[in-house]
């Protein structure tokens, strides 16, 4: 085995992890409602995700957790995983 490949690989990644705030306060005032907006906080989340070349990794119950970047490609069109986290988290929030 040479040096170069027993060196160790490194890969640039943004993670970025969604909460919804309130989740309990809501659950307790309406659970019907509730589950229908989280179901739909879902599938938001996924589709803006990989608008903006993410993945999501995990999900909760109020929570997701986004991975970009460390797959040795870009799918971002050229800009960097923290643009590219910036954008996806911007889009999120609105």
């Amino acid at each position: 085995m040479t040096i170069e490949s027993s060196a160790p690989r490194r890969k640039l990644s943004a993670i970025l992890m969604i909460d919804v705030v309130g989740f309990s306060r809501m659950m307790g005032q309406d659970e019907e409602r509730t589950i229908v907006l989280i179901r739909e906080f879902h599938e938001r989340t996924q589709g803006l995700v990989e608008a903006h070349a993410g993945r999501v990794v995990d999900t909760a119950a109020h929570g997701n957790a986004v991975v970009a970047g460390g797959r040795g490609h870009r799918r971002d069109g050229g800009r960097s995983h923290a643009a590219a986290s910036t954008a996806r988290a911007v889009a999120l929030r609105a």
